[in-house]
């Protein structure tokens, strides 16, 4: 068997050498999906290439695996660039495919989906791996989304008609699917799968320690939230005043994990506000610091906002696996699937959020059924039937077999 997998971003080559070492990539929380397909290709005794868009030019080989490193044009740019680089990077990965003669190709998130309606009339089996939702759930869907989404249906209703299956990061991104390939086109969903012990804190963080101690983890861009909740901080320094001259914000502190365009941005406004006492930004944190910081945490808080095209948000998971409660929107699909262990805050409302880490901070109950709330949540993460080498395999192995079991999915409910 030849597979052709699309893995999108990640520093693949990293990973595989990790991997040929027999050993987890350290810059990652979670078992990473590419490691993931090098394991089930080794399984299979599949040949495989594996192209990622991470700028890093390089290509190597090893055990009939060939990974190489291609970086999508204008993938920085907004508005017609992008979509044309998107468009670019779809036709060579499909040419790509036709040289290597591959029988199955994985496509890890795209934009231009009709392109490989290409693979499915020469008859590769093509399985697409969608990690994102295909238009924002909370806000209106842009005119160019809509229309691109109208050309996609080609290709997932062709996919429907020949019984193919859509591998889906979520239950929200599952039912979008549905709305583009009709009824008939089913899915599979997995979930992120950690180690048993990877983030396994079961030392809790007393509630009454002091300062209190707030995570964030992620993309520093404005759409993910972060400049909210640098408000809600703001905003909750000033009640602290309000409360007493000895509190002063010193009872909060805010790690902020992770790179991204706005970095710079972010650490300006913090020091104009003179926020500086309050949160620390730490930049990108590999597995064992991440682990660290939450271990260190009270909470993990994930403001994402309405117009940010949200996947599951892995964070969510990870503060579950520590035993963390979290403080997050509704626009994270990962929501759902652990209600008792999420305080749900309004999206692009800094004034909610504020008031979710006061109630956190100051009613030790809240709290506590919070934490508890993590551990129905816990075991799900760590099955390796729920994971995405899992469903993978279900989908290679049988185009018509029985669909997979799909991860517990519970309904959101807000937490006042």
């Amino acid at each position: 068997m030849r597979i052709a997998y699309a893995a999108g971003p990640g520093d693949v080559a990293g990973t595989f050498a990790c991997w040929q070492e027999g050993r987890d990539d350290p810059s990652q929380v979670s078992v990473t999906y590419s490691s993931q397909v090098f394991d089930m290709c080794r399984q299979l005794g599949a040949e495989a290439l594996v192209i990622a868009s991470h700028p890093r030019k390089c290509k190597v080989h090893a055990e009939g695996i060939t990974v190489i490193h291609r970086a999508t044009p204008f993938a920085q740019r907004g508005g017609l660039l992008y979509h044309l680089g998107q468009l670019w990077s779809a036709m060579r990965f499909v040419v790509g495919v036709l040289v290597f003669r591959a029988d199955v190709a994985v496509i890890s998130d795209a934009s231009h989906w009709y392109v490989f309606s290409l693979l499915n009339w020469v008859g590769v089996r093509v399985v697409p791996s969608v990690h994102c939702v295909l238009w924002p759930t909370h806000k209106r869907v842009p005119r160019v989304l809509a229309a691109l989404n109208k050309l996609n249906r080609v290709f997932f209703r062709g996919l429907a008609r020949r019984g193919g299956r859509v591998l889906t990061a979520s239950d929200v991104i599952a039912q979008q699917v549905k709305t583009l390939g009709g009824p008939a086109l089913r899915s599979v969903e997995f979930l992120p799968t950690y180690r048993q012990g990877s983030l396994d804190n079961r030392a809790d963080v007393e509630w009454e320690a002091r300062p209190f101690r707030l995570l964030y983890a992620g993309r520093i861009e404005p759409e993910k939230g972060v400049f909210d909740l640098l408000e809600a901080v703001a905003k909750l320094r000033e009640l602290l005043r309000e409360r007493g001259p000895d509190t002063h914000g010193i009872d909060l502190q805010v790690d902020i994990c992770g790179e991204g365009s706005a970095l710079g941005r972010l650490k300006n406004e913090i020091a104009d506000r003179k926020l500086g006492d309050t949160i620390n930004c730490h930049g990108h944190c590999a597995r064992d610091e991440m682990a660290r910081y939450f271990r260190e945490a009270h909470a993990v808080v994930v403001p994402t906002r309405s117009d940010f095209v949200e996947g599951f948000n892995q964070v969510v998971a990870e503060a579950v696996l520590a035993g963390r409660p979290v403080i997050a929107t509704p626009v994270c699909p990962a929501v759902a699937y652990f209600p008792s262990a999420v305080a749900v805050i309004r999206a692009d409302d800094p004034t909610d959020c504020s008031r979710k880490i006061e109630r956190l901070m100051s009613d030790r109950s809240h709290y506590l059924a919070l934490q508890r709330g993590c551990e129905s949540g816990r075991e799900q993460l760590t099955d390796l039937k729920t994971g995405f080498a899992a469903g993978l395999m279900g989908v290679i192995q049988s185009g018509s077999a029985t669909q997979s079991p799909s991860p517990m999915v519970a309904t959101p409910e807000a937490t006042s």
